[in-house]
């Protein structure tokens, strides 16, 4: 239908062809971006437990994340075969007024992919 003033232009376009090998899946963006979680300074960990009043916690990576290719259990977790994990070191707060900050010294595991 013809509306007043108003013409259909036809328009064309190309179609890039796009193969496999240039797509980057979400688990593989997921595992470089864990990967590069060593060379962090400082990352905030989100606390989903409702135990603890805060909503973060402060930490430090210590080395490149890893997947799981067992179970087990470290610092009373579990993980499973498959699970991203990333070896850190806690901060502690030592004054809540001023935020002072001070890093433990026990190396524990997060799960990345959580």
């Amino acid at each position: 239908r013809r509306r007043a003033g108003a013409t259909m232009k036809k328009h064309s376009t190309k179609i890039k062809k796009v193969t496999t090998s240039t797509i980057q899946t979400q688990q593989g963006a997921f595992e470089n971006w864990c990967k590069e979680m060593h060379n962090q300074k400082l990352l905030a960990v989100r606390v989903q437990d409702p135990k603890y009043t805060d909503d973060f916690w402060l930490a430090k990576p210590t080395g490149a994340a890893i997947v799981a290719t067992e179970n087990f259990i470290h610092a009373n977790s579990d993980y499973e075969v498959g699970f991203m994990i990333l070896p850190i070191k806690w901060y502690d707060i030592v004054s809540g007024k001023e935020r002072t900050y001070t890093l433990l010294n026990d190396d524990v595991y997060i799960q990345a992919n959580a």
